[in-house]
């Protein structure tokens, strides 16, 4: 399983990746599935001492639940004590009933004891670190787990002022739930009033000029100003979200959305917002389009365009590169219009 909210019932579970808040909510759900309230230990493999195992696996006098955390599975059978590793060994092989055994491995490599682990099948729940394709499936994974519903476009959106940090997308999550009393479904209007970030600012610019609404494009690059969004910030927006279009509609309209997102590395809800853009916009369209794009890149970055002369100090003022950039805009839709008719 991966990133699951909720770990199977196993006397041993394997936690693979390097994401360590995801390493501890899957530690948490495991403790609470141990039930009642279970003596915890933790100890590294390396550091580990002859005997101290046995003594973290000894049921307590009252009986109560144990769960023993091990970390540093990656570690070579060199780093550790033998003795260490013949006690673990045993406890993978046979754990007693009263113990929840947990092994954490950082991913990336084999050991000896992740293989013993996965070879006396224990659960394994994977914790890799989130990137812009995991990204939204994680939040809308965060919004169950809460018991909320959300709009298809949320989970983009989140991503987008957010960034992909599993940490900071969770939390984020968890303020929304709080925020927007229940049963309501959470939408874009509750991301952008309490996560309105550089990212989602610049890509509304961006969606607003893909899909043909040059008036739209504007007014929201004027709010994204207004919200101390710098002009750059908007370009870095504008030409990523240039570069998933170009990349969509290099696959052509009839690969289904899930296998164009695994080419692309996009979301699916992703690539169905770019192909509708892409229908508005011709091969020739998006070649000028990025013509456009790399000259508003010179002139925001204070760049002199071919023929003219310097002026000296190219640094740009902030309202200097503001009507840079919406020069480009301008330029952008009006060439699709001049190509439309």
């Amino acid at each position: 399983m991966t990133c699951s909210p909720t770990v199977d019932s196993s006397p041993v579970t394997l936690i693979t990746g390097p994401d360590s808040f995801l390493v501890e909510r899957a530690i948490r759900d495991v403790i609470r599935a141990a039930g009642g309230a279970p003596v915890v230990h933790r100890m590294g493999l390396r550091s580990a001492s002859v005997g101290e195992v046995a003594s973290m696996a000894t049921p307590t006098l009252f009986g109560e639940p144990t769960v023993l955390i091990v970390t540093e599975a990656e570690a070579a059978r060199a780093d550790i004590d033998p003795a260490v590793m013949d006690e673990v060994a045993a406890l993978i092989a046979d754990p007693p009933a009263h113990l929840q055994l947990i092994i954490c491995h950082p991913g990336g490599g084999s050991s000896a004891v992740l293989t013993l682990t996965r070879s006396h099948g224990a659960v394994e729940v994977k914790c890799p670190r989130l990137d812009r394709r995991t990204a939204p499936a994680f939040v809308t994974a965060e919004v169950l787990r809460h018991r909320r519903a959300c709009a298809e476009d949320v989970p983009a959106a989140l991503c987008a002022a957010i960034g992909e940090d599993a940490a900071a997308l969770a939390g984020a999550v968890s303020l929304l739930c709080s925020a927007v009393p229940p049963p309501a479904a959470l939408t874009t209007v509750d991301v952008r009033r309490y996560h309105a970030g550089r990212e989602m600012h610049g890509y509304e610019v961006a969606d607003q000029l893909w899909s043909g609404s040059p008036t739209g494009a504007l007014l929201s690059l004027r709010w994204a100003l207004s919200a101390q969004v710098s002009p750059l910030a908007v370009l870095g927006a504008l030409t990523r979200s240039l570069r998933e279009m170009i990349s969509v509609a290099a696959l052509g309209p009839a690969m289904p959305e899930r296998e164009a997102a695994t080419r692309t590395g996009l979301h699916p809800y992703r690539v169905k917002i770019l192909r509708e853009h892409c229908r508005r916009w011709r091969e020739a369209d998006l070649r000028e389009a990025v013509l456009l794009m790399a000259l508003a890149d010179r002139r925001l970055k204070g760049a002199q365009p071919v023929g003219e002369e310097s002026a000296g100090d190219p640094g740009l003022t902030d309202l200097q590169r503001t009507v840079a950039l919406e020069q480009a805009v301008i330029a952008i839709a009006r060439s699709r219009l001049s190509a439309s008719r």
